[in-house]
């Protein structure tokens, strides 16, 4: 008796013994089922045909009336391959220059290797943020209150005079090296246009971002320093908008941000840029059970940037009377 092996539970000859498979066509209908499947699974368009590959490279003919497809020996080949590279994760781009340049194979699954390398590690850091607790919602206190994540304390600031200038950043832009590059250059234009009037800084310089009307892509940082006394009248910086004031006797919540207190994965690398610092959200935490209403503006004070030391303040109230506290 002819054994012949169970490629498929599918007999084309409806009821035949299994030993019938073959006589009755069965190699023939296995192989084409599978290429079927395969060209099911990476074509694509309103004519059947991968982007940009015509159908003719993957199946030989195509039945105009019955829409059988017939392949020839070599596209066995084709189509295996087509479904190795998708199952990889090739992008169908990716397929079809493989397939026009066999040559370029090995370059194009190194560069895969490496995204999925890099996407992976993503990953991983991310899940280590999510395991942590890091940006989970904080749980309740005993006293049935919020729980503040991150040291937020508390101080009362005298009056403070300042001067500053404001450029507009989109968002998109907002933490990458060109923008800060501006922004120390807005800050020394700024120093010297005050060096020039007579007024020199009096403590460490501060940025707040402000939103603007109508443009929710768009933020308006402020680069602001603070002074001894009154900005001078009719101040002006070169190819800047200026702007003056004075913050009033306050108190303030300020956490400390470090660089050297233990490093925080910001994930700056994933899509739509880095996570705000957690010691931020126990700031906005804060406000939120003690002051609701309006949002705050957060000022961020470079108490000393080469130390990789800032402060992110926000006033909680106004104090009547002057000085400091």
């Amino acid at each position: 008796m002819l054994a012949v092996p169970l490629m498929a539970r599918v007999y084309p000859n409806g009821s035949e013994d299994v030993n019938a498979f073959h006589v009755a066509g069965g190699m023939a209908f296995v192989v084409r089922e599978l290429l079927d499947a395969v060209v099911d699974a990476v074509l694509a368009g309103a004519d059947g045909a991968l982007p940009g590959l015509p159908l003719t490279e993957v199946l030989a003919d195509v039945d105009a009336h019955s829409g059988y497809r017939r392949y020839e020996p070599g596209q066995i080949r084709t189509a295996a391959q087509i479904r190795v590279l998708r199952a990889a994760g090739l992008t169908v781009d990716d397929v079809r220059s493989v397939l026009a340049d066999p040559a370029s194979l090995p370059a194009r699954l190194e560069a895969h290797a490496a995204e999925l390398r890099r996407r992976r590690d993503l990953e991983d850091r991310a899940l280590a943020l999510a395991a942590a607790g890091v940006y989970a919602a904080p749980d309740p206190d005993d006293d049935g209150g919020p729980a503040r994540p991150g040291p937020v304390a508390e101080r009362t600031v005298g009056p403070t005079p300042w001067a500053g200038v404001v450029q507009r950043v989109a968002l998109d832009e907002a933490g990458e090296e060109s923008t800060t590059e501006r922004a120390n250059a807005a800050f020394a234009t700024l120093f010297q246009a005050l060096a020039e009037a007579g007024s020199a800084p009096a403590g460490p310089l501060w940025t707040a971002l402000r939103p603007v009307p109508g443009a929710a892509d768009v933020v308006e940082t402020v680069l602001a320093v603070p002074l001894s006394g009154p900005a001078p009248a009719g101040l002006r910086v070169d190819g800047h908008e200026v702007v003056a004031g004075t913050l009033p006797r306050r108190v303030e919540r300020y956490v400390d941000v470090r660089a050297d207190a233990g490093e925080v994965d910001l994930l700056d690398d994933a899509p739509g840029g880095a996570l705000p610092h957690p010691d931020l959200l126990g700031l906005m935490d804060a406000f939120d059970v003690e002051d609701a209403g309006a949002a705050p503006e957060i000022r961020q004070i470079l108490a000393d940037p080469d130390a990789g030391h800032v402060e992110l303040a926000m006033t909680v109230r106004e104090e009547a009377g002057a000085g400091q506290g």
